[in-house]
Parts: C-alpha cells; structure tokens; sequence
C-alpha cells in the first residue's frame, strides 16, 4: 500500500491547477472554480471532487487556493485521499488575450486507508511550483496549459495539465481539463463563477 500512497500523494496534489479567463477583457484571475475528478492511478479509478479559487491582488499578482478530495476502493480498502494549497502567483500579459503565469504553493496532503474496521491516516507537507500559459482562442473559449512540479516530503513529480473553457456569460463557465504525470491520470469537469 505505500507505493500506492506515494503516488496518489504525489500524483493527485495538484489537480486543481487549471485556471480561467474572462471572456471579455483578457484574463481574469478572480474565480470560484468546482470540478468532478476521475483519477486513473496505475488502472485503479478515483473520484471525487476539488474546489479552487484565485483573486488578483494589484495588477500583476495573484493569491490561490484549492481544496480536493477523492477516493477509491481497492481489494477491500477505502482510500480517501484530502489536498489543500495556497499559493502566491504572478502573471504577465504577453497580449491583450494571453496571460503567462508562473506560482509558488504549499501543498499537503492527507491520505486515509480504512479497511475492516482498522484505520490509517498520513499527513504529509511540501510545496509546487508551476509555469503556465493562459489564453482565448475566441471570446467564449479559453485554452491554458502548464507545467507543475510538486515535492512533499523527499518525493518528486512533475504533472502536465491542459483545460479548455467555455464562457456561458460574463459570469458563469464551464470547462474540460486533462493532467498526467508517470502514474496518474486525471480528467476533470468543472463549473466556475467569475467575480
């Protein structure tokens, strides 16, 4: 079971890394993001569902935040694996529709296993940091890819992301969104509302 640990740790902490763009005016950093999760962890499936946000402070930086939990039930045992991050990033109008963004994040990460009444729970902590590339392609879709790498503890991963984003309005969209690293992938559906 620790390999199985080791990678969910690693592989699902930062799956809320995709963000969202304002359809009229460029990018807009401030948002309220809600995603379903199906995670494939070397041919086990999870799900469950991750909660993000992020608010621009000035011009150019931004703060972030995302909560997630999924779990899965493998040969008897329920896994439930809890992510949290914060993060301080910042964004570089490369045009009028595109945003280059780079971020720094705490990261932890919890991971209970329940199995005939027995229970296990591992708290771990680290950080991420991510570059990535925000832009609309039309002024109702918005395209973003990035690249994340995330260390907790003495464990390292990098996880490619892209999204693609419909804006429904000024305030509501709704978006796909596809990460991979070594042992997990992960597709996502999401919600979000802009403020």
């Amino acid at each position: 079971m620790d390999v199985i640990m080791r990678k969910t740790l690693l592989g699902l902490v930062l799956l809320s890394s995709a963000g969202a763009i304002h359809a009229e005016s460029g990018p807009n950093w401030n948002f309220i993001d809600v995603s379903y999760l199906s995670a494939d962890v070397d041919d086990e499936e999870f799900s469950g569902l991750d909660i993000a946000g992020s608010k621009l402070v000035g011009e150019d930086f931004f703060v972030t935040g995302a909560y997630s939990s999924i779990g899965a039930e493998i040969d008897g045992i329920d896994l439930d694996v809890n992510s949290t991050s914060f993060g301080l990033g910042y964004r570089h109008g490369a045009s009028a529709t595109t945003d280059i963004f780079g971020a720094v994040s705490y990261q932890r990460a919890e991971l209970e296993a329940s199995y005939q009444g027995q229970s296990f729970d591992v708290d771990e902590n680290g950080y991420g940091l991510e570059l990535g590339l925000r832009s609309l392609i039309t002024s109702e879709l918005e395209v973003a890819a990035s690249i994340a790498q995330v260390t907790i503890e003495d464990e390292s991963d990098t996880v490619l992301s892209i999204s693609a984003l419909y804006h429904i309005n000024e305030q509501f969209g709704i978006g796909a969104g596809y990460a991979q690293n070594d042992d997990v992938d992960t597709l996502s559906l999401s919600a979000l509302l802009f403020f």
